[in-house]
């Protein structure tokens, strides 16, 4: 009995087929340096195939629920790591990693991924975290994290709204990178620079922009003393490592010049 699409074992199904015959479509999405208008690196993010797991929140969701997660997790960073690797993606790779696939399978820091197995040293690779107050929460978060760093990993935070109980933990994790979500912070360029004001000074991350979606939200972060941006108005996520839309390019050459006190 197959289930109804949508149901417990359709889904249960799908993930199988999902996982054994790795449908998974792997996407690349350019992280521009502000200042040159050149990629700094990429961010790599996972799709299911068409259906109801196309989604990576419910795809993602579905395979904690029916516990595999941790393999789910692991085909993603294998696929991540091959596909750059083919490509030769230049710069800095942002790879996704789920928290409780680490600490409900044991994971170690040197078996977390195969980078040098696809040419990649640890320390072009940042590992971003999704800041949740249920991640806080996990025992043992804070060294897992210094874990990481130690065998060479950057780390990125992202999800990171100031005030809220995860960024109030971040001084205590040390990364290297802190993403600020422009959807969900003023768009005014005053509030965008007290944020970052902000997280500078907790925690002396270098502080990248994403849901950049428009024109004014990209002239938002003239002077802003972010030094990075990301976002569908720099360039759409796509399976071959994209180039930015020469638009975007075309406004970054009119900012002016950042003072350095503005760099974190």
């Amino acid at each position: 009995m197959r289930g109804k699409p949508g149901g417990g074992l359709f889904i249960n199904a799908q993930l199988d087929e999902i996982l054994k015959n790795n449908l998974l479509q792997t996407l690349f999405q350019p992280i521009i340096s502000l200042a040159s208008g050149e990629i700094f690196g990429y961010e790599a993010l996972t799709r299911g195939p068409e259906g109801p797991l196309r989604a990576p929140l419910t795809l993602f969701s579905e395979a904690k629920r029916y516990h595999r997660l941790a393999e789910l997790d692991s085909l993603c960073r294998d696929n991540i790591l091959r596909r750059a690797h083919e490509q030769k993606l230049g710069g800095m790779l942002f790879i996704n990693i789920d928290p409780a696939a680490v600490f409900y399978h044991m994971e170690t820091p040197s078996g977390l991924l195969r980078a040098k197995e696809e040419g990649y040293t640890e320390n072009r690779i940042a590992l971003e975290f999704t800041m949740t107050e249920d991640l806080c929460r996990f025992a043992n978060f804070i060294d897992l994290v210094q874990g990481l760093k130690r065998s060479g990993y950057h780390i990125a935070c992202d999800n990171t709204v100031p005030g809220n109980t995860a960024f109030l933990s971040l001084h205590n994790l040390h990364p290297d990178f802190i993403k600020i979500d422009l959807s969900r912070t003023d768009d005014a360029a005053a509030a965008i620079q007290q944020s970052v004001h902000t997280i500078v000074q907790l925690t002396h991350a270098q502080v990248i922009a994403v849901g950049v979606h428009t024109a004014e939200q990209l002239q938002a972060l003239a002077n802003s003393g972010i030094l990075y941006a990301q976002g569908n108005f720099l360039a759409e996520p796509a399976e071959i490592g994209p180039r930015p839309r020469e638009e975007a390019i075309s406004l970054l050459r009119k900012f002016a010049a950042r003072p350095e006190t503005a760099q974190p």
